[in-house]
């Protein structure tokens, strides 16, 4: 790790670190193989393990309106990070003159600004710097003349798909919420406001909390699917319907839970949805019998996945 000592380091940067760089969205497994590799190197050298990520996601600064949606929001992203050992987060604020900055002055003039680290862990297919010419490559070559190492990880690859935020991106939004769980290390999150719907799920015997998602956030495809519903700290099991009522004449998307452990007035309360397993296509029923029959059946498959066995309640008379 040797070569020139980079700048002086201003007051306030963290000094002697081990420092991670990237985005982040979801968290996903390649983003704690990173991670948690970091805290270990950290705690064996007696460092501090940091840190260094972008907010809004850079694409929504470079390609306005057309930026992908997220996995994570910011905060939950924090969440997630410091959940791997991580001491000191640095979020920076992504805008249109930090997208300008070359990849040389990215070194020198920002990164010597937030911290002085000893090594920079980062993935294979890292990029910054002005239209992202800089690489990974660019980055090791710059350690070297600035004093610090840098360690370039290899993709991690399940079942023959290598992981990566984009992936997973259209895996949940192609309703494949088991294979998302598995990339993402996870379960996938959709956090969002209970607002207040047509009634229809109560008049069928099932009532349902409309759920609002945070903007810009993922949401898994059109179809059923068995959940927990993260309630002020209560895990409540669930059957969720993602898409749009076609069996009333459809309308915009939405989720709809039906909350099989509680039946109160949560108008306005966040929660969480987190997807455990798609239990089949959404579709128009010739009457609201036969969906009602349908939700019974979807109760009881929903149980059987969240490990509760098919002991559903009956139809409602």
């Amino acid at each position: 790790m040797g070569g020139e000592s980079g700048p002086a380091m201003p007051a306030g940067a963290l000094d002697r670190c081990l420092m991670a760089i990237g985005v982040f969205d979801g968290v996903h497994v390649g983003h704690r193989t990173i991670l948690r590799e970091m805290v270990a190197t950290a705690r064996l050298a007696g460092l501090v393990p940091a840190v260094i990520t972008f907010e809004p996601h850079p694409l929504e600064v470079l390609v306005p309106g057309r930026g992908p949606l997220r996995l994570t929001s910011g905060r939950v992203k924090a969440s997630l990070i410091r959940s791997t050992g991580v001491e000191e987060l640095i979020t920076v604020p992504f805008d249109q003159a930090l997208a300008a900055v070359e990849p040389e002055s990215f070194v020198r003039e920002h990164l010597f600004r937030w911290c002085r680290p000893v090594e920079v862990f980062v993935g294979f297919n890292f990029t910054f710097g002005a239209g992202g010419r800089g690489t990974a490559e660019t980055l090791a070559a710059l350690g070297r003349s600035c004093g610090f190492g840098v360690r370039v990880f290899d993709p991690v690859v399940l079942d023959g798909l290598t992981v990566s935020s984009t992936l997973i991106r259209e895996v949940v939004a192609g309703g494949e919420v088991g294979l998302a769980a598995k990339l993402l290390g996870r379960p996938h999150q959709v956090p969002g406001t209970v607002v207040r719907g047509d009634g229809r799920g109560r008049g069928l015997g099932f009532p349902t909390a409309n759920v609002e998602p945070e903007q810009n956030l993922v949401v898994p495809g059109t179809g059923v699917y068995a959940a927990w519903v993260l309630l002020g700290g209560r895990s409540c099991p669930a059957v969720v319907n993602s898409g749009r009522r076609p069996t009333f004449g459809g309308g915009s998307g939405r989720l709809e839970a039906h909350l099989l452990c509680f039946d109160g007035d949560i108008y306005g309360r966040t929660v969480e949805i987190m997807f455990i397993g798609r239990l089949r296509d959404e579709i128009a029923f010739e009457s609201p019998e036969a969906l009602r029959l349908q939700i019974a059946r979807d109760i009881s498959a929903a149980q059987s996945i969240l490990g509760l066995g098919a002991r559903g309640p009956a139809v409602p008379s």
